[in-house]
């Protein structure tokens, strides 16, 4: 009937096009019974056992025995059926549970009978009684069956044509009353525990729940990842009266929510407006709203007492729009652009290049390495037999090189930041597993490989995967994986394989003991050299010892790093040291052949692998993984092996014996001697019997070897094309191990990538649901700041809807509006001002653009938002539920009940979101008697999980800025705070100005600042903090400081956003720089908005880095990423500072002597003077006389700086060279601003900006430092004094007719009354449509 398409309603309204449409009562009383009945899995468990109960009786033999039995326990009394409960009826609960009360002896014999025959039925029957044998089922039927007949009472007066409007309201008021009584009592809860003790003492039932024992369940294989074996809910187990006690208010609590839900004052109002329009005392012929309205309220006062209609019914009435004035006037909302055809080719480009030099680097890499082995084969030719040696102590320098490189990284690291030791286990630990590694990849490089072909060379160092392969089978066996089995086990064959097919080659067609012997060595160090990795797994294995290591790794990294890398140089020496002399070789000539080739190929190969493995990381962060690195690493050995086997398509050059030697050739051309390596390196395939004799069968051996070796390798890394990195993955979270393998180049870095199952990623993915509060603080932001924000908000609401399902982000909205009250009727009344009237507009044209998703003139009007007022101590709050779902609060302060400014606006929704919304959550559980540990692991997870948007009043931003965010503090859990790049907005030259040095700022000193420590301010307008970090000692609470000193006003209150960072870098929380989050903010347009402006920044910033140099020991220790280094780098930056005006002091004395070719001290006078004058008017003059002379002291300087540049290019013109010092800074300044602005090609065009930025350097760093100094006793804010040209619209007044509501203690209330805590009054809600409980009441 409720059909708008084609039901009752669609029918009369085409007749009665503005009739009201109001649901059957009993119909909505049957709703809240359904609800209530599917609340909670406790319920929804009871009335489905109704239901089995109900099917199990209903077959022919099992219905026969049922009534036999109650002819034979109830012979005086009618026999009577179950009943099925169903939402359709609505009666059917009530009578199931009626009807299983007073039959629950019978159905509890006729359980019993069918579970002792051993029939069909047994194990149904066994099931069923073991369930309604328990005191839970019996204490839920006695309390449904109360519960049920209040409600019968009810729905059964509602639905009798004799009830009236009024007695309708009576009959639900009465039923939330009476529930309200069972609730509230003590005795209402006893009697239903006396009986349900009764009916079990009666029926010999002991349990209290029901008894479960875990059990796996075994699935076919097909089946896997397809059924849930698992439970979504959890139902309260019951082992005392208080878990009954529990659930009994918690149904009733529903019961009365529902009712409260849809039976509200607007239903009420618009019941008892039918019945006035209806009553014939009310003259119809007057239809004048007034007398309508007039008629309304004295009716409903007199029958009802305080009962006091809302004249806003009219949003029920949905007319169509006229279709004279059916154009419309909305904001333009840009939604999230995708980027543009050259933003993707530049893309693809880069990954291209990046991929090109991956691979050529590779290639580079491993050629240099395999001709250093070459050179130790004594059947090569181009070092004499007498100087390998060198050959070999170049192989010990390759080897040994990534390890110097760590070791001083490590060193670095361990004395400017962490410096944790490891634990005796984990010590012995690496020192046995270092050892292994590094004598195996000596004995198989110095010692094995200078033994074989180059085609042996080229493939056997990928098989040293085979450990890896292992690990990942029995990682996946262990994760149940067994169909991600089939890969790695493919490897392992195929590395195996491999290693036969090698020793079959060699050992069945010219063996030798010397042959023999390398083999065996070279199979025994792939096999020492595969433990290296082994980090990679420990973790899947669910060994506690290797768990433990592993951990004890990452924390003491740094130390670890260092004893390996020292562990690894000692080993591979002493392998170089002790060969030589049992080769029977000796060191007399390696030190004049060291100084030619080996230390060429040394150094070529060492600096190849250092930026192969920089580019590999580049490659994982611009998430071009397979293009840019596997694919170029897999094609190298391929590559490498066709550069080594072209020669042998040529005849080799002729050369006497002699000749060849190295010191022989010297004289030669490059391109000899490079032919001479080529050859000497086919040299030894050719100087095999198979390569002299062309043997088809070993040939194919050798070439089947070397393929299998190569399969292996990409099979045992094929998880790496499966693999998916997070945006903002750290260096360290990409790769197990810091540093590379330079022997094993492409093996090492393709084995070094991170190994999950795909257990684990599920398990990561599972995490617990993000809570992030937007919370914007606003003053007198114009009608358009004020559109951003809220458009911005509205966005997000529809990229991340409010479901029932579980979702990864939750969002709630918060503005906080300071000063948003003024006095009217000579200060007898507070009224909300013009800019809350026009917020509350812009709120509702937005909410109703983004509730058309289809704006069609012939649809109807949609309704006004819903939403609350409410009255607060601190002013006023109004709620709305967004078209998606989420939550937005409007926090209203009066200035003259809580204090105003920024500050105290974050420190309100700091302690209304952690301490009241959060910490008394949990306080009450403990008050309840939860569990002290549980409930403390809980409130650690929910406030690491709880994140704060810091907004200001006219920011822009796109729900993927907000993402990334969220992301970095998701993965990296010692991150306190994040912010964005920062765009200024507007236009004027003062905002050209700030868009080059906002983009100078955050392109060079926020990523530094990110890079080599932690950023020093995270701005209040675009910044995500976590829960746990603002929670921390010294930071939350020592914020709430009210200023009382002189110092105190200008770091605290003028700089509210850099001491936050402050406290939170000094309890050792990291803040961090995300480029790509991109927010929009307004800029100040005028020169005085700007001043006024850093006037409040300059020595704000001053102050917060004076405080953190000041406690730079101890916040070094405490915080890991900020080292002394860090400190003495923030030191000179201050001093830098401090020195600016003096710099631009002798910059313009410079200028003067290049420009007007006069002496040096008179410019240097002509330069001081006039900042000088400056500084002395300031002390004269008012402020903004100030500003006026800085502004026309600033044009002359601009033209300074002009004429300038203009003589250095003249100067550089002139002399035919830019080799100047003028020239060079120039040119250099520049180039420096060009070349960072092209590595950021979406915003290379502000580079256009910076000639002006260049023009007003005198101005930004000499005259505003005065001007900064000079008024620092002025703590006003600076921007937005004054109202400005806000635009004004027509907009109600906020309603009067409210009661104070429950809040929290916060420390930025006035008064102590304000303070303390008591229970308020109930609040007063005035709603313009379906109302909710307000979530700080909810229970």
């Amino acid at each position: 009937m409720a059909g708008h398409k084609g039901g009752v309603q669609a029918i009369l309204k085409g007749t009665f096009q503005n009739a009201i449409y109001v649901h059957c009562h009993s119909h909505r009383l049957n709703l809240v019974l359904s609800t209530v009945a599917r609340t909670s899995l406790d319920a929804s468990t009871f009335f489905d056992t109704l239901n089995t109960l109900h099917t199990f009786m209903c077959g022919s033999e099992r219905h026969a025995r049922f009534l036999n039995a109650q002819r034979e326990m109830r012979p005086d009394q009618r026999s009577l059926e179950l009943k099925r409960g169903c939402d359709t009826r609505w009666d059917s609960r009530s009578a199931a549970v009626t009807k299983v009360f007073i039959l629950y002896d019978v159905i509890v014999e006729v359980l019993a009978q069918y579970a002792e025959d051993g029939g069909q039925s047994e194990i149904e029957a066994q099931s069923l009684l073991q369930q309604i044998r328990t005191k839970k089922f019996i204490f839920l039927l006695v309390l449904f069956k109360q519960l049920f007949s209040k409600s019968d009472f009810t729905s059964k007066s509602l639905q009798s044509i004799d009830t009236s409007v009024t007695d309708t309201v009576d009959l639900i008021e009465n039923l939330k009353q009476e529930l309200t009584d069972i609730r509230s009592g003590d005795s209402a809860f006893s009697n239903m525990l006396a009986t349900t003790n009764k009916m079990m003492e009666d029926h010999d039932v002991e349990n209290w729940d029901v008894i479960t024992l875990p059990r796996s369940r075994k699935l076919p294989g097909r089946f896997e990842g397809s059924i849930v074996t698992c439970t979504l809910g959890k139902s309260t187990r019951v082992r005392g009266d208080s878990d009954l006690r529990n659930i009994s208010n918690m149904l009733i609590d529903c019961q009365l929510n529902e009712l409260n839900t849809r039976f509200n004052s607007d239903t009420y109002g618009l019941m008892a407006s039918a019945a006035i329009l209806m009553s014939p005392s009310l003259d119809t012929n007057d239809t004048s709203l007034a007398t309508i309205t007039k008629s309304l309220n004295d009716t409903g006062k007199r029958s009802h007492g305080t009962l006091n209609f809302p004249l806003s019914y009219s949003i029920f009435f949905f007319p169509n729009r006229r279709s004279w004035d059916a154009c419309r006037e909305v904001p333009i909302i840009q939604d999230e652009q995708k980027p543009n055809k050259r933003v993707q080719c530049l893309k693809w480009f880069s990954c291209a290049i990046v991929g090109v030099l991956v691979f050529a680097l590779t290639l580079l890499s491993k050629t240099s390495f395999l001709l250093l082995i070459t050179f130790g084969n004594n059947k090569t030719e181009t070092i004499c037999s007498e100087k390998k040696p060198a050959a070999l102590l170049g192989i010990g320098f390759v080897l040994v090189g990534p390890s110097v490189l760590l070791l001083l990284k490590s060193t670095w690291k361990f004395i400017f930041k962490s410096a944790v030791m490891p634990s005796k286990k984990t010590f012995f630990w690496v020192l046995c597993v270092e050892f292994l590694v590094a004598l195996g990849a000596a004995i198989l490089t110095i010692v094995a490989m200078p033994h074989f072909d180059i085609v042996t060379n080229v493939m056997i160092l990928n098989s040293v995967s085979i450990l890896s392969a292992v690990f990942q089978v029995v990682a996946e066996y262990l994760a149940k994986e067994r169909k991600r089995l089939i890969i790695p086990v493919c490897s392992i064959f195929l590395i195996i394989l491999g290693y036969v097919l090698f020793v079959v080659s060699y050992l069945s067609i010219e063996s030798s003991p010397q042959i023999r012997i390398s083999i065996g060595l070279a199979i025994v160090g792939t096999i020492c050299v595969s433990v290296n990795w082994w980090e990679n797994y420990s973790t899947l294995f669910s060994i506690s010892t290797l768990d433990d290591i592993s951990k004890d790794i990452a924390q003491s990294r740094n130390v670890v790093c260092i004893i390996s890398s020292l562990m690894r140089i000692l080993i591979t020496s002493a392998v170089v040291g002790a060969y030589v002399p049992l080769s029977g070789q000796n060191w007399i000539s390696v030190k004049s052949v060291f100084e030619t080739v080996i230390i060429s190929l040394v150094a070529l190969q060492i600096l190849s692998s250092a930026l192969c493995h920089w580019f590999v990381v580049v490659a994982c962060k611009m998430h071009s993984l397979h293009r840019s690195f596997a694919l170029p690493i897999y094609m190298a050995s391929i590559a490498v092996l066709a550069v080594f086997l072209i020669p042998l398509a040529f005849k080799p050059p002729e050369f006497n014996q002699t000749s060849t030697c190295i010191e022989n050739i010297q004289s030669k051309s490059s391109d000899t001697l490079l032919r001479l390596m080529f050859n000497d390196a086919t040299k030894t395939l050719r100087a095999r019997y198979i390569g002299e004799k062309i043997r088809t069968e070993g040939l194919a051996f050798l070439i089947c070897s070397a393929l299998s070796w190569w399969l292996g390798l990409m099979l045992s890394t094929f998880y790496i094309w499966f693999l998916k990195f997070h945006r903002i993955e750290r260096t360290q979270d990409l790769f197990v191990r810091r540093m590379y393998e330079g022997a094993f180049l492409e093996q090492s870095m393709l084995l070094n990538i991170r190994f999950e199952t795909r257990k684990r990623i599920k398990e990561k993915r599972a995490k617990e649901t993000i809570r992030v509060f937007l919370c914007a603080t606003m003053w007198h932001e114009t009608y358009d700041e004020m559109m951003k924000i809220i458009i911005s908000m509205f966005r997000l609401d529809k990229y991340r809807p409010k479901t029932n399902k579980p979702s990864d982000v939750k969002f709630e909205f918060h503005i906080y509006f300071d000063d948003a009250f003024t006095d009217v009727d000579n200060g007898r009344q507070r009224h909300a001002n013009e800019y809350a009237e026009i917020l509350a507009d812009v709120i509702k044209e937005v909410y109703t653009i983004f509730s058309e998703e289809d704006p069609c003139i012939f649809k109807q009007t949609p309704p006004l938002p819903r939403q609350k007022i409410i009255n607060t101590p601190y002013g006023g709050r109004l709620e709305y539920t967004l078209p998606k779902g989420n939550v937005m609060m409007v926090h209203l302060k009066d200035k003259q009940l809580i204090r105003h400014k920024k500050r105290w606006s974050q420190i309100m929704y700091l302690y209304y979101i952690f301490g009241w919304r959060l910490n008394r959550q949990y306080f009450k559980m403990f008050e309840e008697g939860e569990g002290l540990d549980g409930l403390k692991e809980k409130l650690k997870r929910e406030k690491e999980n709880t994140y704060i948007l810091a907004l200001d009043g006219d920011t822009d931003f796109q729900p993927s800025a907000v993402m990334l965010l969220i992301d970095r503090l998701k993965l990296y859990p010692e991150v306190g705070a994040a912010c964005g790049r920062i765009h200024p907005t507007g236009t004027g030259p003062m905002v050209w100005y700030q868009k080059f040095e906002y983009a100078v700022g955050h392109w060079l000193q926020k990523t530094a600042e990110h890079v080599f420590g932690c950023v020093l301010c995270s701005p209040g307008c675009f910044s995500l903090f976590r829960g746990a970090a603002l929670m921390d000692d010294n930071v939350m609470k020592r914020y709430t400081t009210k200023a009382s000193e002189a110092s105190h006003y200008v770091q605290y209150d003028q700089g509210e956003d850099r001491w936050l960072c402050t406290l939170l870098l000094q309890q050792g929380w990291r803040v961090e720089y995300n480029a790509a989050s991109d927010a929009y903010t307004n800029a100040p347009q005028d020169f005085k908005e700007f001043y006024n402006q850093r006037r409040r920044w300059g020595p704000s910033s001053m102050a917060n880095t004076i405080d953190l140099l000041g406690s730079g020991g101890l916040t070094s220790q405490r915080n890991s990423s900020i080292s002394k280094l860090y400190i003495l780098y923030q030191v000179i930056s201050m001093a830098a500072s401090i020195l600016g005006p003096a710099t631009i002091c002798l910059m313009i004395s410079g200028s003067f002597v290049f420009v007007l070719e006069i002496n040096e001290n008179i410019a240097l006078a002509l330069a001081i003077v006039p900042p000088i004058v400056y500084l002395i008017l300031c002390y004269k003059v008012t402020s903004d006389m100030q500003i006026k002379i800085a502004a026309i002291m600033s044009v002359f300087y601009a033209f300074l700086m002009t004429g300038t540049v203009l003589s250095i290019i003249g100067d550089l013109v002139r002399q035919r060279t830019f080799l100047t010092p003028s020239g060079l800074f120039l040119i250099g300044m520049v180039g420096l601003y060009t070349i960072t602005a092209a590595l950021h090609p979406q915003e290379f065009s502000l580079v256009i900006y910076g000639l002006l930025y260049f023009l007003c350097i005198p101005s930004g760093y000499l005259l505003l430092a005065i001007y900064s100094m000079v008024n620092m006793n002025n703590v006003t804010w600076g921007t937005r004094e004054t109202g400005g040209q806000a635009k004004t619209t027509a907009v109600d007044t906020i309603k009067k007719k409210v009661m104070n509501a429950t809040c929290c203690k916060c420390p930025c209330l006035e008064s102590e009354k304000d303070l303390r805590k008591q229970i308020l009054p109930a609040e007063t809600i005035t709603e313009t449509e379906k109302p909710h409980i307000p979530l700080e009441t909810q229970r």
